[in-house]
C-alpha cells in the first residue's frame, strides 16, 4: 500500500473514531508537517461535516412520490 493510501486510510479511521491513540500522534505529525496531508483531512472533515448536515435534512423531508394526482388531457394535433 502507497503511503498516502495509507495515510488516507489512517485519515478514515480517525473520523471514524477508531484509530488507537498512538496512531492519532502519528497523523498529528503528517498532518502539521505534510500541507498534502494537512489538506486531505482538511477536505474528509468537510465531507463528514456536510454529509451529516444532509443526513439530518433528510430525517425531516419525505422523499415519497406526491399524493396530488394530476389529471392531463391530451389533445390532437389535427381536428378529425
Amino acid at each position: 500500500m502507497r503511503r498516502e493510501e495509507k495515510l488516507r486510510e489512517t485519515m478514515l479511521r480517525y473520523l471514524e473514531g477508531s484509530l488507537p491513540a498512538e496512531e492519532v500522534e502519528k497523523l498529528n505529525q503528517a498532518v502539521e508537517y505534510d500541507w498534502a496531508a494537512r489538506r486531505e483531512m482538511a477536505e474528509l472533515m468537510l465531507q463528514e461535516t456536510l454529509l451529516c448536515r444532509v443526513g439530518q435534512e433528510t430525517e425531516f423531508f419525505e422523499l415519497d412520490a406526491p399524493k396530488v394526482k394530476v389529471e392531463r388531457k391530451t389533445t390532437s394535433r389535427y381536428n378529425t
